[in-house]
């Protein structure tokens, strides 16, 4: 009923709260019973109650579903042999997967794989082996936390188990949610989903356990590192005590028995020596007889029963046959105690004489290998600490000279349980040690082991150092009671991981009946695209214009067919930068500045050219606008190409008549400018001629004459060049960097006589700045200044006087703007004649005087050079106004060039 209503995962759901519930209500009857027999305190009751509630929860989540399941399932058992194979197959699959997790100590990092063997159980099995695999997790779990092992071990066992019980919830939950998937189906996007889930948890929960796992050990290192100073300590300390009885038979000719029992007595009541056992002195012989022994170390208390003997033989005994030297222990105190030590022959043993070999000859405290002390009743590993002793004022910079200058020595016997077991004494509860020595046979023997076992026996650091010169290797463990970094984040993880995970794949698993309806619905939008995309295809490779798309960064995303007839070239050439070339060289700083115009919000819309790969240049205009995207965002630019080369044919040819058209106009004045130069050039010669003949030349007045000659054929000059720049034809050159003084200069020069010679006032510039610049080409500029200087020369010939007849021409800057104004003595325009002014073949001048393009085509002129030309309405007077941008970025608001 539940399923029919709710869905298929509602028992599951229902399953998991009634658990929750029920397990809250139990734990709170129980803990406020404990708390009103006051067998709990306030302080506990909470810990207590969340204790109990999370293990009940954990019981009735791994027990009630596989007790439930295993009564009302409605399969029989079968039998088959297969099928046993593979109970047996995922019952040791899932053991394998908790001896690595829980047993092994870099495995605990890797806990979400315990999930995988529920996984496998739903694919190959039903609910019931789910259930029966995730108790056998969770009784593996139990077990290894308790012995010590696993990820959520620390030193104190109630925090194990907190951490443990999280850990279970989750598992616990998982089975039964995974069950209930089983149940749906379980398809592969939810397997995925399950998988990713727990592989995304399961890093994180890596990421803090090695986080914890570095911390801890660390922190072990850092102890160990600081148990080994206090061993290097005390056995400095134990070195320093031997040297000073060296200093003391130094400091003196002859020492007695008693005045080294004196001397001693007070230094071995000391709490930091007592693991030495005595302090001795031995002195050496080359030859066993006492009376050479006394006569050769010059002591003076002779003892008539002195008799040397050898260390006793025992199992770890290695005798020394025929050592060099003997070195006898003639004092030993506390006396009472160790008076049987006089006498010994420690050359007698190997490691003792090594050892003693070593300090001699080294001038170095040196220890010997393991030894059984000789009057140890107790079998228990010991070294004895040797200290050379030399005489005063000898020098021992060298082998030879400390063996000639070499005495004896000072030297203790010490016990490795005592001696290391006070050293470590305030790290015993953090780190655990075991101390080995390498025998003569190559193995190692262990002389020392901390009491109780170690936290985790794979876990452990291994140092091998020098103890007084004699090799020593000490393998650190933590201690069963070492204080791991304990935090309930890493287990929280576990919990909230694999709840979380479950509830995603059971959301996407829960889904799939919309998904299925949402996936009909995107092929049908699908469809609807592509056929949208169809027409749109159809459309721009039949359209007469070229199209092109491009991203947001400008590389070129698609070209229709007709782009690649006006270019020449392959749709596919134009892809990303590929378009650029084939756009004309000149052209491509008019386009670059156009499209940075379009990308900074402004407009895309110029003419420029192709240059196909035969030579040939094909004239178009385009134009784009942005692609709008999600929200706000430009996805990329749509543009049109319209082919303009027979209309820029026709303008290219109305501009070269235009051009002409003005030139003729100015053919009278141009041949008289010419003429007059030619006249003056002419008088001047004969004047030189003349002097010439003379018997005594005026040098004066010839150079007079040369330089006249000079100044008028560099005004010819200047006429003739201004006259060929202006006849060029530059229509396909590129855009450059001009001058305005130079424009109206030259367009000057090529008027001022035609206006002289109708008798007409020409007011000019006087003082025109040279700096005012503008981009486009000068040629161009200079013909729309000659075109309004013509008409307005028109009006004023038809004057009915002659002082009324008058032309002016004017610079101005205002706002970044040149206006350059050509003003007549006409008293303005007609109001229905201003609207048609600038239209193409309209004139209102008389029949057979003008064509009526010489304002279109300035129009045009100006337009290309992103100007405007306009008639001012507040003149009293005809005034035309060319409006250019200027090019420098400083100017002068509103200041009168004239």
């Amino acid at each position: 009923m539940l399923n029919k209503e709710y869905g298929l995962h509602a028992p599951a759901i229902f399953v998991i709260f009634t658990i929750a519930i029920a397990s809250s209500i139990s734990s709170t009857i129980g803990t406020m019973t404990l708390s009103f027999f006051k067998i709990i305190g306030p302080e506990v009751e909470f810990k207590t109650w969340v204790t109990w509630w999370i293990g009940d929860i954990i019981g009735a989540l791994f027990l009630v579903p596989v007790v439930h399941k295993f009564y009302v399932s409605q399969s029989k058992k079968n039998s088959k042999a297969e099928t046993v194979l593979r109970m047996v197959g995922l019952a040791l699959l899932a053991s394998l997967f908790c001896f690595f997790v829980f047993n092994v100590l870099s495995g605990a990092a890797y806990l979400f794989i315990i999930f995988v063997p529920l996984l496998i159980a739903a694919f190959y099995f039903d609910s019931l082996w789910i259930y029966a695999t995730s108790l056998l997790i969770c009784s593996w779990a139990i077990a290894a936390t308790v012995s010590g092992s696993g990820p959520f071990v620390g030193h104190i066992l109630h925090q194990n188990l907190v951490h443990l019980q999280l850990f279970l919830m989750g598992l616990g939950i998982t089975a039964i949610g995974i069950a209930s998937l089983k149940n749906e189906g379980l398809n592969r996007r939810v397997c995925v989903a399950l998988i990713f889930g727990w592989v995304l948890s399961g890093l994180t929960f890596y990421s803090f356990y090695n986080s914890k796992f570095k911390i801890d050990h660390n922190r072990f290192s850092l102890k160990a590192e600081q148990a080994e100073e206090a061993i290097q300590q005390r056995l400095e300390n134990y070195i320093s005590l031997l040297e000073s009885g060296v200093s003391l038979f130094n400091a003196s000719e002859y020492i007695s028995q008693d005045e080294w029992g004196a001397f001693t007595e007070k230094l071995l009541k000391n709490e930091d020596y007592s693991s030495i056992e005595n302090l001795s002195v031995a002195f050496p012989t080359k030859i066993l007889d006492v009376n050479y022994f006394y006569q050769s170390n010059g002591i003076q208390e002779k003892k008539p029963d002195l008799k040397f003997y050898a260390v006793a033989k025992r199992d770890d005994t290695i005798p020394v046959s025929n050592p060099e030297t003997h070195f006898i222990i003639t004092y030993a105190e506390p006396y009472a105690k160790k008076k049987n030590l006089i006498g010994l022959d420690l050359s007698s043993e190997k490691h003792r004489y090594d050892a003693a070999i070593r300090a001699r000859d080294t001038g170095l405290a040196s220890a010997s290998g393991s030894v059984h002390l000789n009057l140890d009743a107790v079998f228990r590993p010991s070294f004895i600490l040797f200290s050379p002793i030399y005489k005063m004022g000898e020098k021992i910079n060298n082998l030879q000279e400390r063996r000639k200058a070499f005495v004896g020595f000072v030297l203790a016997p010490i016990i490795f349980d005592k001696f290391l077991n006070g050293a470590i004494a305030k790290f015993k509860n953090e780190v655990h040690l075991k101390v080995s020595l390498e025998s003569e046979a190559g193995k190692s023997i262990t002389v020392f082991e901390s009491e109780g076992k170690p936290f985790h026996a794979s876990e452990k650091i291994e140092r091998t150092t020098l103890l007084a010169g004699q090799p020593i290797t000490y393998t650190w463990q933590k201690a069963s009671t070492f204080e791991v970094a304990s935090s309930l984040l890493f287990s929280l993880i576990s919990f909230l991981g694999s709840v979380v995970t479950l509830l995603l794949a059971m959301m996407l698993s829960s889904l799939q009946n919309l998904n299925a309806r949402a996936q009909i619905l995107a092929e049908s939008q699908t469809k609807e695209i592509l056929k949208r995309n169809r027409i749109w295809k159809l459309l721009t490779e039949v359209s007469p214009v070229g199209i092109f798309l491009t991203n947001k960064t400008g590389q070129c995303t698609y070209v229709n067919p007709m782009w690649g007839i006006l270019t020449g070239r392959s749709v596919d050439f134009a892809l990303g930068d590929g378009w650029i070339k084939a756009i004309h060289p000149d052209d491509l700083e008019n386009i670059s500045n156009n499209w940075n115009k379009l990308i900074t919000g402004g407009s895309f819309d110029c003419s420029y050219r192709f240059l196909k790969p035969d030579g040939r240049t094909v004239n178009v205009w385009a134009k784009a606008v942005p692609l709008p995207g999600e929200g706000n965002e430009i996805s990329g630019y749509l543009g049109i190409i319209q082919d303009m080369t027979d209309s820029v044919t026709k303008t290219n040819a109305l501009l070269a008549s235009s051009r002409m058209s003005s030139l003729g106009e100015m053919a009278s004045g141009i041949a008289h400018e010419i003429n007059n130069p030619l006249s003056i050039i002419l008088g001047n010669v004969d004047l030189l001629e003349n002097l010439l003949n003379a018997e005594d030349l005026d040098r004066l007045k010839a150079k007079t004459y040369v330089n006249q000659v000079t100044l008028t054929v560099q005004r010819i000059a200047k006429i003739i060049r201004g006259l060929r720049s202006f006849a060029r034809e530059t229509t396909h050159e590129p855009f450059e960097k001009c001058v305005v003084k130079d424009v109206v200069s030259d367009c000057l020069e090529l008027c001022l006589e035609r206006f002289k010679s109708h008798g007409i006032r020409l007011i000019i510039p006087t003082n025109l700045d040279s700096t005012p610049t503008f981009w486009g080409r000068s040629e161009q500029i200079a013909q729309v200044l000659l075109n309004l200087l013509n008409n307005a020369f028109d009006v004023a010939n038809d004057a009915p006087d002659m002082e009324s007849k008058w032309v002016q021409i004017s610079v101005k800057i205002i706002l970044g703007k040149i206006q350059i104004s050509v003003t007549d003595c006409g008293q303005g325009i007609e109001p229905d004649k201003l609207q048609k002014i600038f239209e193409p073949f309209y004139t209102s001048k008389k029949v057979g005087k003008g064509t009526g393009l010489g304002l279109s085509i300035s129009k045009g002129i100006v337009e290309l050079h992103q100007g405007k030309i306009f008639i001012d309405k507040f003149s009293k007077n005809t005034t035309f106004v060319v409006e250019l941008n200027l090019l420098e970025e400083v100017y002068k608001k509103d200041m009168d060039l004239i």
